[in-house]
């Protein structure tokens, strides 16, 4: 997925990509199953570990990147937190799927669509940020 978001020529576009790929997964309960016991053998395996963490780093940073060149305000760390959240949203939002599919417990793409703009609105220069 990571190389559809890079792809993108705009945040729009990006969030577009991104609850696409969240439709497209959630009808991929074994993607989704494989993908947590994966992370799951993180824990146990440092080889596994090892492996999964220098691939999420690898795309954190090409996000972070991407991001970077879509809004000259991001700093490098905003850009990398930013890149995290999103992965993070992406993981959290599969995982409550295939706990819970019901129609009921989905996220309205309106809501998801908010919390991704903020998710990749650039802090304002001199804004105070809640890690500092």
């Amino acid at each position: 997925m990571t190389d559809e978001l890079v792809s993108t020529t705009s945040v729009e576009e990006l969030i577009a990509v991104f609850l696409t790929a969240l439709e497209t997964g959630r009808e991929e309960l074994t993607g989704i199953q494989l993908l947590i016991q994966i992370m799951v053998g993180t824990a146990y395996y440092p080889d596994i570990s090892r492996i999964v963490r220098t691939d999420l780093d690898g795309a954190k940073a090409h996000l972070a990147a991407h991001l970077q060149e879509l809004d000259p305000e991001w700093t490098a760390p905003s850009a990398l937190q930013a890149a995290s959240l999103l992965i993070a949203a992406c993981d959290g939002i599969l995982l409550h799927a295939l706990v819970d599919p019901s129609p009921g417990n989905q996220h309205s793409k309106s809501q998801l669509h908010t919390m991704l703009q903020a998710i990749l609105t650039p802090p304002r220069t001199g804004e105070p940020t809640p890690d500092h």
